[in-house]
């Protein structure tokens, strides 16, 4: 019998497409960097807090190469990016903070310290018990986007199927079974985005968020802008992708993450 490249199945085309976030009262955030969760899914965020949901938000490394050129080399550096998370977090209705001290470019340069971060994972996961999980997607070609992914997703095999995890976009575009349009709290989302003075002293990454928030509408077109994500039900983990597609998201981010190296400082070594 002749098997013809598609009879593997065809891709679904159509994300689901909603105006509001998942159900779930308590939600836990997780980002590699400090402005991670705002430029990613800053949008959702605010409609959960305006829900009256409850959320808190972990910053995962101290975001200290952020500065290549020195220009805050006068402050505590770590202190203003976290003030940062602060002010953005409460622009957008985050109502607590943890923030972690694991270094920059921890995916690439401090492996070792895998177990110890997913352990912080699950202990945030047993502290807070969320319904909710947002994280950045297993295909992020930053190494520490992806590393914290992979953390978040071998912990998510042992949770609940109760908890359900959110793959955010930052830097590599996903591919989304779910798209929210958060036109009506874009401007909160703006605001919390402008708290990252820092980062944006470097890159104005607003307009680059405007773009990837806009082309999101093709699934949605009544809407101005629009969020995606991957998800995942506790229990199931990295199961959500096979094998063979985790393979080849892993050699994509390499070869992305080599090609990004090249304009960013702040992602070198």
């Amino acid at each position: 019998m002749t098997v013809e490249p598609w009879d593997q199945g065809e891709p679904s085309a159509v994300p689901e497409l909603a105006t509001e976030p998942p159900a779930g009262k308590r939600v836990l955030i997780v980002a590699a960097h400090a402005d991670d969760e705002t430029f990613g899914c800053g949008g959702l965020l605010a409609q959960h807090a305006q829900r009256g949901d409850d959320l808190l938000l972990a910053v995962l490394t101290k975001g200290d190469l952020g500065d290549p050129e020195g220009l805050y080399k006068q402050t505590d550096y770590v202190e203003l990016r976290r003030e940062e998370a602060r002010q953005a977090g409460k622009a957008l209705g985050v109502q607590e903070f943890r923030f972690f001290d694991y270094p920059d470019q921890m995916g690439r340069n401090a492996r070792h310290l895998y177990s110890e971060l997913r352990d912080d994972v699950q202990k945030l996961l047993d502290e807070f018990q969320p319904d909710l999980v947002y994280h950045p997607w297993l295909g992020e070609a930053h190494p520490d986007h992806w590393f914290l992914a992979l953390a978040v997703l071998d912990v998510a095999k042992g949770a609940g199927e109760h908890v359900t995890f959110m793959g955010y976009e930052i830097w590599s575009v996903c591919i989304p079974d779910l798209v929210v349009d958060v036109g009506l709290v874009y401007d909160v989302k703006e605001a919390a985005m402008a708290k990252y003075v820092s980062q944006l002293r470097y890159y104005d990454y607003i307009p680059i968020c405007h773009a990837l928030d806009t082309y999101r509408t093709l699934y949605y077109p009544s809407a101005r802008y629009c969020e995606a994500f991957v998800r995942c039900r506790g229990g199931k983990g990295m199961e959500a992708e096979s094998a063979a597609e985790s393979q080849e998201l892993t050699s994509k981010r390499g070869k992305l993450s080599g090609w990004l190296r090249r304009f960013d400082p702040r992602s070198k070594p």
